[in-house]
């Protein structure tokens, strides 16, 4: 009966690289993944214009712009809630609206369905639900193929196992 050879333990070489990143780059897609499905989910509706102003900033900039101070009042079920809004104003160069929205005026309001306190005047960005579920499970699939058929060959061609 041969006695076992004593390993030893090897240095951590490119193929073990590539699966630290693999795997980084797993744990950051599910964490931004994981932050974008903990955001809150926006509803529209409509309310009313109590106050507003604006003031022109220029600071010596190309463009000047706006800065508006909008309150307004949204009704959501049976409840009736009050808001503020500060920004500039347009949202966006492409917004047909050049001026703020005057008192007493129809507006569009965004409100989170789970806290309906919480609520903006502008459409929270949010990316297509496919696309997002691509980018969350395309790492995943490649760090996969990579840890059952790449890692073990590369290994192997290596002579380490």
């Amino acid at each position: 009966m041969a006695l076992r050879r004593k390993r030893r333990i090897q240095k951590p070489g490119v193929p073990e690289a590539v699966a630290v990143l693999l795997i980084l780059l797993c744990l950051v897609t599910a964490d931004s993944y994981w932050r974008q499905a903990a955001q809150p989910h926006f509803v529209e509706t409509s309310g009313i214009v109590l106050d507003s102003s604006a003031r022109a900033i220029d600071y010596n900039a190309a463009e000047p712009f706006t800065k508006a101070t909008i309150a307004y009042q949204y009704t959501t079920g049976s409840s009736t809630y009050t808001a503020s809004w500060t920004g500039s104003w347009p949202f966006s160069p492409e917004s047909s609206e050049k001026t703020p929205p005057s008192k007493g005026s129809s507006i569009s309001v965004y409100y989170d369905e789970a806290d309906p306190v919480n609520s903006t005047l502008y459409p929270p960005s949010m990316p297509t639900t496919v696309f997002r579920h691509v980018l969350f499970v395309l790492p995943f699939v490649v760090a996969v193929v990579f840890f059952v058929f790449v890692y073990p060959a590369w290994k192997k061609r290596q002579g380490r196992w």
